[in-house]
């Protein structure tokens, strides 16, 4: 009466993708709150403090990138690293 129909599963792999700004986000859903980010709507400003943090231009503090970008220290620091890495 019924037929056997084997439904193939999900592949719950997240792949990586690379948003226009140079970010690389984990899957189309990671997509959608990047490009909602600090990282994606400041990353000019925000790299460009932080390449004069690393030329040691002018050396900026987390603490001042971040009161300049409206978050945490933390979360600046956070960015820093991440963008290193990759």
């Amino acid at each position: 009466m019924f037929q056997s129909v084997e439904i193939p599963k999900r592949d719950h792999r997240r792949v990586s993708v690379r948003c226009e700004c140079g970010a690389e986000v984990k899957g189309p859903a990671g997509l959608v709150g990047h490009r909602r980010g600090v990282v994606h709507l400041e990353r000019t400003r925000l790299m460009d403090l932080l390449g004069c943090r690393v030329m040691g231009v002018t050396p900026l503090s987390f603490a001042e990138i971040g009161r300049r970008l409206g978050i945490s220290r933390e979360r600046v620091r956070q960015i820093a690293e991440r963008l290193e890495a990759g």
